[in-house]
Formats: C-alpha cells, sequence, structure tokens
C-alpha cells in the first residue's frame, strides 16, 4: 500500500510539472502599426481652448504573455522632431531648446515596468517616460479594444490587436518650464491609439515580419 501511494504521488508531481511547463509558452512579439496609430497630447492655452498635436514618427514594440497578461511589456520610442501641431511656426518653436530641445535631446521614450489588469480588457500600464533626458513614472490607463487570435480578415497573414491608452503628465517635472500655467498649462493629456501586429504562419519568415 505503501509503494501505490508513493507511485500515485510521482505520477501527480509529474503531471503538476509537465502541466507547468505547457502553460509557460514564451510571451508573442507585436510590433506598433504606424499606418493605424496616433500618438497625441493635448494642452490648455491661455485658459480659452486646447492646443491639439501629434507625433508623427514613433516605434514600439510589446511582448503580449497571453497566459499571465499582467506579465506583458510594451516600449516606445518617439521622435521629437515630429512633432505637428498644424502650425508651423509653433511647430519649430516646440522643436526649440525652450521646449523640446530636440537636437539634444531627440528621443522620447516610454518602458513599462509593470501592467494591472482590472478586468479581461481593462487595465492599467505603470513606466518610465523619458523626456529631455529625465525619466519620472508614468501610469496610464488602457483598454484593448479588439483581439483577434485568427488573422485579420483584411490580410490572412498578420494577427491584430487594437489598443487605447490615455494618461496625463505635468511638463514641468521634466524641466519644460517656460510659459506653465499662461500662456500654456503644465498638465499634458497624452493619448496612445494603435494596432499592434503580428505576422503569422507561413508569412512570419517573409523580410519585415515578426515571428
Amino acid at each position: 500500500m505503501k509503494s501505490k501511494m508513493l507511485l500515485i504521488k510521482a505520477l501527480l508531481m509529474g503531471a503538476i510539472l509537465l502541466g507547468g511547463v505547457g502553460a509557460s509558452a514564451e510571451p508573442l512579439k507585436f510590433q506598433i502599426d504606424r499606418s493605424h496609430a496616433n500618438f497625441g497630447f493635448d494642452v490648455h492655452h491661455f485658459g480659452y481652448s486646447r492646443t491639439v498635436g501629434r507625433f508623427n514618427d514613433f516605434a514600439g514594440n510589446l511582448l503580449i504573455d497571453e497566459a499571465q497578461p499582467a506579465k506583458s511589456t510594451i516600449e516606445v520610442t518617439v521622435k521629437t522632431t515630429s512633432i505637428d501641431t498644424n502650425h508651423k511656426m509653433r511647430d519649430d518653436h516646440l522643436r526649440s531648446a525652450d521646449f523640446f530641445n530636440v537636437e539634444k535631446y531627440p528621443t522620447m521614450t516610454f518602458k513599462s515596468v509593470g501592467i494591472t489588469m482590472m478586468d479581461e480588457k481593462r487595465g492599467k500600464v505603470a513606466g518610465d517616460f523619458t523626456m529631455l533626458g529625465v525619466t519620472k513614472p508614468v501610469t496610464l490607463d488602457f483598454i484593448l479594444t479588439r483581439d483577434l487570435p485568427n488573422p485579420n480578415p483584411v490580410n490572412l497573414s498578420i494577427r491584430t490587436l487594437g489598443f487605447q491608452a490615455e494618461g496625463k503628465i505635468k511638463r514641468s517635472d521634466y524641466g519644460m518650464t517656460l510659459y506653465v500655467g499662461d500662456p500654456i498649462g503644465d498638465e499634458v493629456n497624452v493619448s496612445l491609439y494603435f494596432d499592434a501586429i503580428r505576422c503569422v504562419g507561413a508569412a512570419a519568415k517573409a523580410p519585415g515580419c515578426l515571428y
């Protein structure tokens, strides 16, 4: 009887170990599809209205852990010279040392450090945001707007995830202090809407695809 119990325990332990191996699949790598993405911001102007802008040149990667979504990560790099507020004179000033100082600081970055899921589609991503050489913690609220486990209906070789993320920063925290208050607000709303794509199947081996 004792030997039989030992055998049962050994079999159970083996099943647990095998089950653990099967459940710990590697995270899947996705990249931001810039043709379906927007990195935007808005800030008050003299208290009358809000100046709205975007950055046109950015890239990002996600590692999605489907078994444990909270262990997923995201990294985004933005080229500051690509700022666009639909006003050339203002954009040139924003690129100067008064604001983004693009010659000295050509990029801004966001790197996640933790994700908290509120439900299956909503969560908060905490990360380090670096601007003007200063790094501060920032938390964004995000929504997984859509996930097609199978390749999307338009391009059968690509799996697509849709995300919306929003948050706030204080530009003075990063040393951008000119005109804080009036005429330009200190608190800036930031938003990131994007499709994240991953090539699948035979197309995964094509140039430019992730696999």
